[in-house]
């Protein structure tokens, strides 16, 4: 095999966990859901999603063209987690209606092939974090991936994905299960309600 086209598997759709909503000055601005939202270019996939996760499948314009979605009745998706190299990313991003300007480690942007350029204590990118996984209980081969700029997210997600890069060493790829958890925190008499992804790995590191 070629080793650049290794360990890869077709995207073939978005897990979200919010949605655009009209205002009443005719704009949209994003909403939280409690339920997880699928994406697809492909519309069999959406209607096949529907049927194990209820919902109703409709027509939706992306920013990347015509696409399928379905709103899930459920907060808990069945997964299986490839290896961690092809299951996950994280990066300082920014962006702008131009795409992504910067992309770094914290150390090295990427786009520009130089030194990160934000101040540590003040950054101006924000964490991006990207899982991909595969529905267990959907037909078909494929990944499917959330995207999140969330601390929580990013903090939670990269313990699990090690306990995947633990099981990728041993030739392993992990059940684990999705879930979309409802939090609220309390500062400076505000409070805040927010959903958080977390991925729950069904093996204990004994049986690694």
């Amino acid at each position: 095999m070629i080793i650049d086209l290794q360990r890869r598997i077709a995207e073939v759709g978005r897990i979200r966990i919010g949605q655009q909503v009209p205002t009443s000055n005719g704009r949209k601005r994003p909403a939280k859901l409690t339920t997880f939202r699928l994406t697809s270019p492909d519309r069999t996939r959406i209607q096949q999603a529907a049927l194990l996760y209820g919902g109703t499948p409709a027509e939706w314009e992306a920013p990347a063209g015509h696409q399928w979605e379905v709103i899930t009745d459920t907060d808990a998706l069945n997964v299986i987690v490839p290896p961690g190299d092809m299951a996950f990313s994280q990066h300082y991003e920014q962006w702008s209606g131009g795409g992504c300007q910067r992309r770094c480690d914290g150390q090295y942007e990427s786009i520009t092939d130089q030194p990160c350029l934000c101040d540590p204590e003040r950054r101006e990118c924000a964490i991006h974090t990207r899982l991909s996984v595969m529905l267990r209980d959907l037909p078909g081969l494929g990944v499917w991936r959330i995207d999140t700029s969330g601390y929580y997210a990013a903090v939670e997600l990269q313990g699990a994905v090690e306990v995947v890069q633990m099981a990728a060493g041993a030739g392993q790829m992990l059940p684990a299960k999705l879930r979309l958890e409802q939090r609220m925190i309390k500062r400076a008499n505000q409070t805040k309600r927010f959903a958080v992804p977390v991925l729950d790995i069904e093996v204990s590191p004994a049986q690694l």
